[in-house]
């Protein structure tokens, strides 16, 4: 049996950043989640918290394991937000990561939904290439659950690899095709600020593609 307890010092620092975040606009009322990884286990903002408008407590950061599960102890009256296995996933695919933050806010949800990559535009250079997963693909035809499942591992895990012989030290991040943004950092503080640069940079690839009609 899973004996991990809660970290009542994660669930205040993600509390805290979730209010940051919310009120510098980065998050929405759409979608997303936000998770750190410490000594006994993740810790991530509960399903449903965007739909309530991210009033996020300390009672709805819950508990799970590296497989993405829900430990027993968690309270059983909420639920892991539907993206826990995407982010237990990521912990495991880049070792030094600490937090991901999952968002659907702003102009990095648009080029999601465009299949915008963004790779030169400047508020993003420093932070490397930022692809766009799953442009391409039917999703007509593609189920949630092979997406989930089959298909996004497998393009997270070659986009990691290669992430890796670049050599980043604070994040990494990427757009999922309609499904919005996200950033994988070593520290809380990387990861909010990497974020608002990804929102610029995903600005700047929205209208320079609007101008160009692109899109």
């Amino acid at each position: 049996m899973n004996r991990l307890r809660p970290n009542p010092s994660l669930r205040h620092d993600i509390v805290q950043a979730v209010s940051r975040l919310k009120r510098e606009g980065l998050l929405d009322g759409t979608g997303g989640a936000l998770s750190m990884l410490g000594s006994t286990g993740i810790s991530i903002t509960a399903g449903g918290s965007a739909r309530r408008f991210w009033r996020v407590g300390h009672r709805d950061v819950l508990e799970m394991n590296a497989s993405g599960h829900l430990l027993k102890e968690a309270e059983s009256r909420r639920r892991l937000p539907l993206g826990a296995g995407t982010h237990a996933m990521l912990y495991s695919l880049w070792p030094a990561a600490r937090v991901v933050i999952h968002s659907h806010a702003g102009y990095a949800f648009l080029a999601s939904a465009f299949g915008l990559s963004l790779t030169g535009e400047p508020p993003v250079r420093p932070m490397g290439q930022v692809p766009c997963l799953g442009t391409g693909l039917n999703r007509s035809i593609v189920t949630r659950e092979d997406w989930d499942y089959q298909i996004l591992p497998g393009q997270l895990r070659s986009f990691f690899e290669s992430a890796a012989t670049e050599n980043r030290k604070a994040s990494i991040s990427f757009l999922e095709f309609e499904h919005g943004s996200y950033v994988v950092g070593t520290k809380l503080s990387t990861a909010i600020t990497d974020l608002a640069l990804l929102e610029s940079g995903a600005r700047v690839a929205v209208l320079r593609a609007q101008l160009n009609g692109n899109v």
